[in-house]
Formats: structure tokens, C-alpha cells, sequence
């Protein structure tokens, strides 16, 4: 799939006629071979440290086997902080970030600095679909959907990457979650990723929450339009009928009471 990245990356070199800048957030051990520049956490030594140890083709880097970017043009940074990248407006000409946003305690923040400083891009993060699916992380699964150390569920909606946090409950009950044979269905059906492509401004939005909306009952309805109706669905919809009355039910109940 990443051949679209590389694809286009090609068409805009053409476009312009000139050698392009391309910029790498987040490209840590497996970056972008035609990055001109690299941004991530680890240094450059750490990157080469690895590279250097694989033995396997295409070693720690996609897109061609000569990297572009050199030790001049890796940079350190923290992605969630508030500090800008160190480059100008609208400096690359492309940008890629793969499976980095989803790391993030502030991926906002990060979107702002690549609008920022890049004309488009692409970006790639596990789909929601695989984010509440069992048996994903392997071991380190458990009852636990997706990639235990992710904070955030994505989405393609027309032009926008919709986001929301990976809440904490989605382990918790059945009709939360998918089970574990659904992971070969998403990856099968290309559904495991979000590929998203974007021009002039990364549209990233989040959903329409308003303090009375339950997110239980939200997440129920979403595995539900995926799987259809089961048991577990039925207990939660009992749980929102319940909810709903629940004054009612109190109230009567201590009438009872103040009666004996």
C-alpha cells in the first residue's frame, strides 16, 4: 500500500521539476528511505545502531534501500511538546507519518506543526476497527483491545481524520470489543490501517460529544453496526433503560421504605 506514498512522492518531483524536501515525523527504526530529513525521538547514532545489525532486505527503512536523509538532517524532537519544529512555513514540499500519532499524549499538537510546515503528506495509523479488537498486541493482549500503549482511535471520514481517545472501558464487556478472529478479517479487507493523503492542511477532527452523551452506549452501537445485535448488547441496552429510570426507581424504593 505504501507504493501510493512512493507514487506520489514521484508525481511531485515531476510537477516541479526540481529535486523535492521530504520530511520523516516520527520515522524512529523504520524511516522513509526518500526523507530528505528525519524528526523523531532517538537520535541518529540509535537509528544506525540497529540499522546497521539487521540483515534482512530493505533494512529498517522503506521506500528504497539509499536513504536520503545523513546525520545532518536527523533531528531529535518531542512530538507532544510545545516547542516548534525546527523548520520554516511551509519548508517540505511532502511529509509522511506513520504510526506516530497514535503514540502521542498530544497528537494536536503535532498536526498543527506539519500544517505548519509542510504543502501535504501522508499519514498512516491502526484503523478503530483493529484499535477494539482482541488479541492485536499478542502477549501483551490480554483481555485488552488493540496496541496497549495507544491513547487514541482513528478514523476516515470523506477528507477528515477523525480522532477520539481509546477509552479505558473497551476491555471491560463483550459488546465493546471484537473478538480475536476478527483481526484476520480487518487485515484481509485492508482494514487494519488508515491511510490518509492530504493537501494543503491536515483536516483532523474530533467527534461531536456533548456531557450527557454516554460513551458506553456510543462504542455498543459502533461493534454493533460492525457485528450485529448479541447478548452482550442486550445487558447494556437493559443497563441504559435502568439508567434512564433510575431516579424513578429510587425514589419508589424509599417510599417503600418511609411506608414500613
Amino acid at each position: 500500500m505504501r507504493d501510493l506514498v512512493i507514487s506520489k512522492v514521484n508525481e511531485i518531483q515531476q510537477q516541479l521539476n526540481r529535486p523535492i524536501l521530504v520530511l520523516d515525523v516520527g520515522g524512529g527504526y523504520f524511516p522513509f528511505a526518500q526523507a530528505t530529513h528525519v524528526i523523531d525521538a532517538i537520535s541518529y547514532d540509535k537509528f544506525r545502531e540497529i540499522y546497521d545489525k539487521r540483515t534482512y532486505s530493505k533494512a529498517g527503512i522503506w521506500g528504497g534501500n539509499s536513504p536520503k536523509f545523513s546525520r545532518d538532517t536527523w533531528f531529535i524532537h518531542n512530538l507532544s511538546s510545545s516547542e516548534p519544529l525546527p523548520f520554516p512555513d511551509k519548508y517540505f514540499d511532502f511529509c509522511v507519518c506513520c504510526h506516530v500519532l497514535e503514540d502521542l499524549v498530544n497528537p494536536f499538537r503535532a498536526v498543527e506543526e506539519i500544517n505548519r510546515v509542510a504543502k501535504a503528506g501522508y499519514i498512516e495509523v491502526p484503523s478503530k476497527e483493529i484499535e477494539c479488537t482482541l488479541g492485536v498486541d499478542g502477549i501483551l493482549s490480554g483481555s485488552y483491545p488493540g496496541y496497549n500503549h495507544h491513547f487514541w482511535l482513528f478514523t476516515l471520514s470523506n477528507d477528515e481524520l477523525l480522532i477520539e481517545p481509546k477509552y479505558s472501558f473497551l476491555g471491560a464487556y463483550k459488546c465493546f470489543h471484537f473478538p480475536k478472529r476478527y483481526k484476520k478479517g480487518w487485515t484481509k479487507q485492508g482494514k487494519d490501517i488508515v491511510m490518509y493523503f492530504w493537501e494543503d492542511k491536515i483536516k483532523l477532527k474530533t467527534p461531536d460529544l456533548s456531557l450527557s452523551d454516554d460513551l458506553r452506549i456510543k462504542q455498543k452501537l459502533y461493534i454493533q453496526s460492525k457485528m450485529g445485535y448479541n447478548f452482550s448488547m442486550f445487558i447494556i441496552d437493559l443497563y441504559k433503560i435502568l439508567k434512564t429510570y433510575r431516579n424513578k426507581i429510587c425514589d419508589y424504593f424509599k417510599k417503600l421504605k418511609y411506608k414500613d
